[in-house]
């Protein structure tokens, strides 16, 4: 055992290795010719600097309806220029996803590491297993999300056993979709079906938020569906609801009824 684990400690490190060596070699030819390198490639160029997008916090900002919609349609037309090597496969793929953050709010990574065995259809429930502070919770999700990830599930069963939404081509078919290709794909999708602003998957957790707000789900509810431990933070979600929407419960108070009008 102890063999195995030094052997494969010394493959890493060969690894390792070999990859500095090559690139050494490529900065070697470069100077040799005179080309010009950046800075990032000097040793210790990034020591002390902080990034300058740390720490910012960018308000909510969740897409509409109609945004959405419009996401889910342009996958559905074959005429569409999505186009990857999963073909109609991937398609499928990235229309369960975008339901299902839509539909139940879902943080991309807990989206992402979804089993088979964490749907309850049954129920309209999905378990999720070890969030974000580490534990487990039931959220519900309505018949929309679950039409769109069934029909991703008949495709998906023929695949190698992994997690739902997994990679559909290539050698490592079967294995955990990557979030920096979600977040691809869903860029190339936003530009193809003409919806004119950045779309990331926070913004269909918000959405969500918002429509249970508006629906008139307690806020208490929603705090579980999303899998938050701070109120406050749920409720900077809703800073996105237009102002209209946000003051109409105050507009259809009823009168009181000493004022002797109705």
């Amino acid at each position: 055992m102890d063999r195995g684990l030094d052997d494969g400690t010394s493959l890493q490190a060969r690894a390792i290795a070999d990859a500095e060596r090559e690139v050494a070699a490529a900065e070697a030819l470069l100077d040799r010719r005179g080309l010009p390198r950046t800075r990032a490639t000097i040793p210790g160029f990034g020591a002390g600097r902080v990034p300058k997008t740390k720490g910012q916090q960018y308000p909510p900002d969740p897409l509409t309806e109609d945004e959405v919609v419009a996401l889910l349609r342009y996958l559905d037309d074959p005429s569409s220029k999505y186009e990857t090597g999963g073909g109609s496969t991937s398609r499928l793929r990235l229309q369960a996803l975008i339901a299902v953050l839509w539909r139940s709010g879902l943080r991309i990574s807990e989206a992402l590491n979804l089993e088979p065995r964490d749907l309850r259809p049954a129920n309209r429930c999905i378990v999720v297993r070890r969030g974000v502070r580490g534990t487990d919770r039931v959220v519900a999700m309505d018949s929309c999300g679950w039409t769109y990830l069934d029909a991703w599930m008949e495709v998906r069963r023929a695949l190698p056993p992994g997690p739902i939404f997994c990679v559909v081509t290539g050698a490592s078919t079967g294995e955990r979709w990557s979030d920096a290709d979600v977040r691809r794909s869903l860029k190339r999708v936003a530009e193809g079906a003409g919806v004119k602003r950045r779309v990331a998957p926070q913004q269909f957790r918000h959405a969500h938020a918002i429509q249970l707000w508006e629906e008139g789900v307690d806020i208490r509810a929603i705090r579980h569906q999303l899998g938050s431990s701070r109120l406050d933070k749920v409720l900077s979600y809703l800073d996105g609801l237009a102002p209209e929407t946000a003051v109409a419960p105050i507009g259809d108070r009823k009168p009181p009824r000493s004022s002797g009008r109705a």
